[in-house]
Parts: C-alpha cells; sequence; structure tokens
C-alpha cells in the first residue's frame, strides 16, 4: 500500500468528512491511525487485541518478538517527551489502575524480571545492584500516607532471605544496614529517626533522631554527636535495666564486666581491664554522688519491695552505709 505525500486510506461509509477510520502520512515516515476527517490521527480507539511478532496475541497488547541482538536491546524505549508548553501534573512511565469492575486482581506486577539477573535504575541508566537510585541527590524510600480518614500508618517491614523450607541447620540472610562510602576524612552515618508523642490533637509531630551509629562507631541515644562508645542524651535522667519479668518469674542478673585478657604462651601477669563507677563532672563547690541501691526486704508474701539507697560515696570521698550523709 502506498501513501503519497499529504495523502490517506480512508475505510468508512460517507464522504471523506465523515469516515470511520484513515490512516493518514501526516509527515516524512510518519503515519497517523485515527477517526473522523482525512489527516486527523486524534480520537483514536482500537478495540481487540494487537500483536506485534505474534498472530495469537494473548493481551490487549503483545508484543512477542524474537530478537538477536549484539548491542543494547531496549524491550520499551518512551518516546513521549515532555516539552514544557504547559503544565503536566503527573506523567506514569508504568502504571496499573485500581479494577473498575467487580473483580479483583490477586497481584500486580508492574515490573518482573530474570530471577536471576535484571538489575533496575531509577535516575541511573546503569544500576550496579537489584535497585539502583541515581545518585545525583538524597533520596527517599518509604510508604504513602493512607487516605483513609482517622486512619493509622501501617508497618514497614524489610527482611533478609530465609533458609529453604524444611532444610537443616541452614542460616537465614543477614540484614545489613551500610551508610554511603566516603572519602578521606569524609564520613557517614546511620540514623534512626522517629515520632515523638505529643498532647491530643490533630497536629503533625515532627520526626526527630533518637539514635545514631557515628563514623567512629560511637553509639548516641538522645544525642546527634556522640563522643563515647555509648553516649546519651543530657536532656534528662536516664536509667540503664532489665524490664521486669513475667508474674511469678525470677528477675534476671545484670553484669557489667570489664575487658579481661586470655590465655597466652609468652606473657606472665598480663592485667584485665578496671572496672570504674564515675559519677558526673560538677564545678565550684558542686558536687556528685555514686549511689548504690537495694530492694529492701519485707516479711514473706507479694508485695512489691521499693528501693532504697544503702551505701553512697559523695563527693569528698566520705562513704556513708545506711546513711546518705
Amino acid at each position: 500500500i502506498a501513501i503519497p505525500n499529504a495523502g490517506d486510506i480512508l475505510m468508512g461509509v460517507g464522504t471523506r468528512s465523515a469516515v470511520d477510520l484513515n490512516l493518514s502520512r501526516l509527515s516524512a515516515g510518519v503515519l497517523g491511525l485515527g477517526t473522523g476527517t482525512a489527516g486527523n490521527s486524534g480520537g483514536t480507539f482500537i478495540t481487540g487485541t494487537i500483536g506485534i511478532g505474534t498472530a495469537t496475541p494473548g493481551a490487549q497488547l503483545d508484543i512477542s518478538p524474537t530478537i538477536t541482538a549484539t548491542t543494547d536491546l531496549k524491550g520499551t524505549l518512551s518516546g513521549l517527551i515532555y516539552n514544557g508548553a504547559s503544565a503536566m501534573a503527573n506523567y506514569y512511565g508504568h502504571y496499573i489502575a485500581a479494577p473498575t469492575g467487580t473483580g479483583t486482581i490477586t497481584n500486580k506486577y508492574a515490573l518482573v524480571t530474570e530471577a536471576s539477573a535484571g538489575n533496575v535504575g531509577i535516575g541511573t541508566t546503569s544500576p550496579t545492584r537489584i535497585l539502583g537510585l541515581g545518585g545525583l541527590g538524597a533520596r527517599n524510600i518509604g510508604m504513602e500516607r493512607g487516605t483513609v480518614a482517622n486512619t493509622a500508618g501501617f508497618n514497614l517491614t524489610v527482611n533478609a532471605g530465609g533458609a529453604t523450607l524444611a532444610a537443616t541447620d541452614k542460616a537465614g540472610g543477614n540484614l545489613l544496614l551500610s551508610s554511603g562510602l566516603s572519602t578521606g576524612t569524609g564520613g557517614s552515618e546511620i540514623q534512626f529517626w522517629t515520632a515523638p508523642v505529643a498532647g491530643t490533637g490533630t497536629a503533625d509531630n515532627a520526626l526527630t533522631q533518637k539514635l545514631v551509629i557515628d563514623t567512629a562507631g560511637n553509639v548516641g541515644i538522645g544525642v546527634t554527636a556522640p563522643t563515647n562508645i555509648l553516649s546519651l542524651g543530657n536532656t534528662a535522667a536516664r536509667k540503664f535495666w532489665i524490664e521486669n519479668s513475667a508474674t511469678d518469674v525470677v528477675g534476671r542478673a545484670l553484669t557489667i564486666a570489664s575487658g579481661g585478657t586470655v590465655a597466652g604462651t609468652s606473657v606472665s601477669n598480663v592485667t584485665g581491664g578496671n572496672l570504674i563507677l564515675q559519677s558526673g563532672l560538677g564545678t565550684g563547690t558542686g558536687a556528685s554522688t555514686i549511689s548504690f541501691q537495694t530492694g529492701t526486704t519485707l516479711t514473706t508474701g507479694t508485695t512489691l519491695q521499693t528501693m532504697s539507697t544503702k551505701m553512697t560515696i559523695l563527693g569528698d570521698g566520705n562513704v556513708g552505709i545506711g546513711t546518705a550523709t
């Protein structure tokens, strides 16, 4: 079939101004399929199925060519280019709409790659991992806020791989959190943020950093710049403890140990690390103490004991047993 310059092939009943379908040469190398008047390529609506590379299409559009490629192979190459002439609200590269009928879709696969390969790149044309994000700006992976009124947020779970079913003594995969590579004197951190509890209301509670692992491996809880292996924020008193046991279950011991050596073969009399209990620094006449508390023994029964100070080391070095002064 040959279409001359500015020519059309018309199918339908009636005049050229009222046809059912036309195939038009819009420009050199460009064909338009449309309805309406000659040269009109808009308003196209095609029912049935279309097969490219197959005579038995199994979907609305079934592209099943057999291709032997010696260079780059692109299964789908978008030809949609935003020219900036007018505002665009949304651009969906791949979009699965919700079903409009009464049926449901069990699984929606927006993108499926080969099981053992097929890296996906977002914002990059050369991903080096299963999902690679372009490195030209900060990225955020997360769940969108719910759209049902007065509904709490839903959990997001990240899992490492599990051992195969019925496997013997096989470990599960480790979950690794890694901050970004740095160079020279630069570093990177791992930070954990949560939303604090506020008064009753509808205002958002802004996320705040609660825990950080810094470039040196120091862990900060309630502090953004820890200076020791474990640093706690000084905005309130803190307490380390083991949670209370369940009813009728004894409490468990908590042991604090300094570093010890291991048996050697050439060096004798190696010392172990000292255990140092240190109260906080003060200034001037201010003082700090070290207190030792235990639960006060009661008569036989189920009444919970209360903690009380049994020994105190004052700032001047005096030690009180049974007295705080």
